[in-house]
């Protein structure tokens, strides 16, 4: 299932205003439209992280 909604509406917006700044700049960055992210530790704002 894909998301929807108004925050992908808010993500879309600002992904749009960065890579007109990353354009502008000749700056060597992307925004994957997808991504995973590796926590560095196992706390979380949430507690412990029992998936590590």
């Amino acid at each position: 299932m894909e998301a929807t909604g108004l925050h992908e509406q808010v993500v879309a917006f600002i992904g749009r205003k960065l890579n007109v700044e990353i354009d502008r700049q000749n700056l060597p960055y992307f925004i994957p439209h997808r991504c995973l992210i590796k926590m560095l530790g196992t706390e979380t704002a949430f507690g412990v992280n029992h998936y590590s």
